[in-house]
């Protein structure tokens, strides 16, 4: 037996269903589908890319090793960025939204305050290897 049973395909997107901030249920369209967001782990080369870039502007800095809230929270959004694959939107009383992923539109969904409800839920769902398994 090889160490590849022990493997994750880190490159595979996982469902985080969304849930409502005050129902904690999942949010469902007309259709009864739920609403999602596909993320691929923390290790994989898409994400990697990401996070090793910011480690090498962090470098870079040489004498200004104090880094910003602001900082880090734009390199968060980066992350969860590169790990957003795919996604069905549905508003919180249940209409589908048609807005394609882009990094822009992803990226506003992760910096947005009003949007934070659903960075905290990816986010906690990208830093749990389980979502992989």
């Amino acid at each position: 037996m090889s160490l590849d049973a022990l493997a994750i395909d880190v490159s595979a997107a996982a469902p985080v269903t969304l849930l409502h901030p005050k129902t904690r249920q999942p949010i469902r369209d007309e259709a009864g589908k739920e609403a999602f967001i596909s993320v691929v782990s923390l290790d994989s080369p898409d994400v990697q890319k990401v996070q090793k870039a910011a480690m090498n502007k962090r470098l870079k800095m040489r004498g200004r090793v104090t880094l910003t809230a602001d900082e880090l929270e734009a390199e968060r959004a980066e992350t969860l960025v590169a790990a957003t694959k795919a996604w069905h939107l549905v508003t919180t009383d249940g209409k589908a939204l048609d807005v394609p992923l882009t990094d822009a539109a992803a990226r506003t969904i992760y910096t947005d305050p009003r949007f934070a409800w659903i960075k905290e839920q990816v986010s906690e769902a990208l830093d749990d290897r389980a979502t992989f398994l």
